[in-house]
């Protein structure tokens, strides 16, 4: 027990402060030798976060340029090591994946539930991607790596099934654009040319809207439609119909996502928007690209060896 120490009473200055020493000297911790004044505590924190070492291990390169091989390697041995052991929570392992991969700009969207793939992709972005007005006055909607790359990047993973768990083993890896010839589209979608997005078409503008402002559908699949079909147009190979047809995956795939997020569970996304609407969004959405790749906005999405 310590000593008593004889104080004044009451509220005055003096006996207010001898109560505050004696608090101090008798509760651990908060001892004048121990206390840390805030400005020490703050450089502290600075010293920590100075300290955190930013680079891929074993290597003074920059790791936000996960296009170089070296980088590349060193990224999946970092994350296949989060991975290395069975669980039995996938989404755990990959939500675990994820923080690793945003220590190093990179990031994806992992599922929440349902049953693993054998096989699993999910699309990678930079820092979440690019949204807004670039310095040439354009919309900008992309992963943020494409642009500066030239390529599209995923996040491979696959999964094994063991009577100890799950054994996931994670990859970063480039995607390797290929043109695809007169045979990139299935023939079992009827292209009627009369079909046009109508002045009162609620349905049809309600979709277009929702397709055209939805960064997944536009990273997932209106950019690769844009590429073909510029390219296309640079081969000389370009078919309005076959356009009309591509744009109606994107088209779907809206639909189907637009009815899962805002109509009432069980309804039908082929109900929801019937097949005159959608096939009058992606007349639309043809058309719009045409007279944009005429003016020469979409050049950049050329293979470069179709770019004057």
């Amino acid at each position: 027990m310590s000593k008593k120490t004889k104080c004044k009473s009451g509220a005055g200055e003096e006996g207010t402060d001898q109560l505050r020493i004696n608090y101090e000297n008798d509760t651990p911790g908060q001892g004048k030798d121990k206390k840390m004044k805030f400005k020490d505590f703050r450089k502290k924190i600075d010293e920590s976060q100075d300290s955190v070492n930013y680079e891929v291990p074993g290597s003074d390169t920059d790791i936000l340029y996960i296009e170089k091989p070296e980088v590349q390697n060193r990224v999946n041995a970092f994350i296949k090591a989060v991975a290395k052991n069975p669980t039995l929570n996938v989404y755990e392992t990959l939500a675990k994946v994820r923080v690793k991969l945003n220590g190093v700009g990179l990031d994806f969207e992992p599922p929440k539930h349902g049953d693993p793939q054998e096989m699993m992709e999910f699309p990678l972005s930079l820092y979440g991607g690019r949204t807004g007005m670039g310095d040439d006055g354009q919309y900008i909607n992309d992963d943020g790596l494409e642009a500066r790359t030239g390529r599209r990047w995923v996040l491979k993973v696959s999964s094994e099934e063991t009577e100890e768990g799950y054994i996931l083993t994670p990859s970063v890896n480039a995607v390797e654009e290929k043109v695809v010839e007169e045979s990139w589209l299935p023939e079992d979608i009827e292209v009627d040319e009369n079909f046009d997005l109508a002045e009162g078409d609620a349905e049809a503008r309600e979709l277009e809207m929702f397709l055209t402002n939805d960064a997944q559908i536009y990273r997932s699949r209106l950019q690769p439609i844009y590429k073909n079909l510029v390219t296309k147009m640079a081969q000389g190979k370009y078919d309005d119909k076959l356009a009309v047809k591509a744009f109606m995956y994107a088209v779907d795939d809206a639909a189907k996502k637009y009815t899962k997020e805002y109509d009432a569970p069980g309804a039908k996304w082929t109900d929801v928007f019937d097949k005159k609407t959608r096939m009058a969004v992606a007349t639309t959405l043809a058309s719009e690209f045409k007279d944009e790749a005429d003016l020469g906005n979409y050049d950049d999405m050329l293979p470069k060896k179709y770019r004057s």
